[in-house]
């Protein structure tokens, strides 16, 4: 089985050998330091928010490597489609993980309540469009991303001010790897999306990490 493993990262393009390597790193450092989060929660609060951001972590990466590692036309077609709806998932539950935590009144929960409804919109256009209308699913990201600013003062009231950084940093960083996503036909241009998605989700691991 390894061997087969190894043979069929072979035959990758250099540009797809990079996608899988930078997300399969994402990937394990996730797998090494979740656990270490999750034990680090104070309360159950904690707990049940470090968990649902770490395996929404855990499941975007996966559906990434797997999608940049297969080679069947099926098989690539069909993790392309789970990677793209891991964003939305990735998103929706950085978003609950943090509402949890300093956001949890009944406002901060409707706000998430629509949030995820969205997100579910997201998921439905785009199993039933697929790849088409790739602008259409990256304006729902962007709006998925950026709805923090509609409730900032509130959700930030009581955080931290190098978690208020640590969050805005990520957002950029996502936000900036969206360009290079557009124009990922340019060799690397993916790869180098992969990493500022890592530094996104670096900077908002490290953010939980001291909501702890």
């Amino acid at each position: 089985m390894t061997n087969r493993l190894k043979q069929n990262f072979i035959k990758l393009s250099g540009d797809e050998k990079a996608n899988v390597i930078t997300h399969a790193t994402g990937w394990l450092l996730t797998f090494v330091f979740s656990p270490l989060l999750i034990l680090s929660a104070s309360n159950a609060i904690q707990t049940l928010a470090f968990v649902v951001f770490c395996t929404g972590l855990l499941w975007m990466f996966s559906c990434s490597v797997i999608y940049h590692y297969v080679t069947g036309t099926h098989a690539k077609g069909f993790w392309q489609l789970m990677d793209h709806i891991s964003i939305f998932i990735l998103i929706a539950v950085s978003y609950t993980a943090f509402i949890m935590l300093y956001f949890n009144t009944p406002f901060g929960r409707n706000f998430l309540l629509v949030h995820w409804l969205i997100a579910l919109a997201g998921i439905g256009f785009k199993l039933f469009f697929g790849t088409r209308f790739e602008w259409i699913s990256l304006s729902f990201y962007l709006v998925l991303g950026w709805m923090v600013t509609l409730v900032f003062h509130q959700i930030t009231a009581t955080m931290p001010v190098t978690v208020i950084y640590l969050i805005i940093a990520g957002g950029l960083s996502y936000t900036v790897g969206v360009l290079f996503f557009i124009f990922d036909r340019k060799y690397f241009f993916h790869a180098v999306w992969h990493v500022f998605v890592i530094g996104g989700c670096a900077s908002h691991f490290a953010a939980l990490a001291l909501s702890g």
